[in-house]
Parts: structure tokens; sequence; C-alpha cells
């Protein structure tokens, strides 16, 4: 009866370890299709930016730069560089007006709060929202840019 009892533990060991490489073997597929993405987001941002580019400065702002430009067809993208300085001036003015000054965006108010957190994925996700927004009106509602 130990025999068996020993055999069994067997078997269910090579079922738990096969059901365990399974696991693992779709779990490198998963990274290594995610790692693919990745560098494909990447190539194409990459001609966009230079080197100690200060526009990457700000290391909570990289990953809404890469969400943003992942939505953004070939036309817009190359639009993007020029649309994160100018909301990158925009953000500076904002900051410098006192909190009752009626000129101050209370988006862009929302969004340097929001990135105080900055690895909050809610705080990424309102970023992300705000940045694609604002970057989706000014290229259609701007005949110069869309």
């Amino acid at each position: 009866m130990r025999a068996t009892a020993k055999s069994r533990a067997e078997e269910v060991d090579l079922a738990i370890g096969g059901f365990v490489e399974a696991i693992e073997d779709t779990e490198n597929v998963d990274i290594s299709h995610s790692a693919d993405r990745v560098e494909q987001a990447l190539d194409r941002l990459a001609p966009l930016f230079r080197s100690k580019d200060p526009l990457l400065a700000a290391q909570a702002q990289i990953p809404i730069i890469y969400l943003l430009a992942g939505q953004l067809d070939h036309k817009e993208l190359l639009s993007l560089r020029a649309f994160l300085r100018r909301f990158q001036r925009l953000r500076e003015i904002n900051r410098r007006l006192s909190p009752e000054d009626p000129a101050r965006d209370p988006e862009l108010t929302q969004f340097e709060l929001m990135n105080r957190s900055s690895n909050d994925q809610a705080s990424i996700d309102g970023r992300y929202r705000i940045i694609l927004h604002r970057f989706k009106a000014e290229f259609y509602l701007n005949p110069i840019l869309g």
C-alpha cells in the first residue's frame, strides 16, 4: 500500500510539474510578446527624442508618454514632441499662478496633483486621460497640426 501511495504522490508531482512547466512556457511567451510590443513602441518613439532629452527628464512622465504614443497614428506621432513642449510650458505657467487666479487651469492643476503620486495606477490613468484629451483636442482642432 505504501508503494502505491508513493507512486500516486510521484504521479501528482509529475502532473503538477507538467502543469507548472506549461504555465512557465505560457508566461515566457507572454513576456516575450510583451517585450516585442515594448520594443516596437520604443522604436516608434526613438526618432522623436534625443539623448538626455529634457522632455524625458521627469521619470513620472515616461509611462504617460509611452501610453499616449501607443494611441497615436503615424501622423499624430509626428506632432507629439511639439505638443509635449507646449504642454510642459502650460504646466509651468499654471504652477506659477496663485490658486485663486481665475486663469489657473483646473485640469492642469489636477494633473499636477496626480503627478505627486506618480507611480500610483490611478494617477497614471488620470494623467494619461488628461494628456490624451489635450493632445487629441489640439491635434484635431488646430488645422496646422491635423
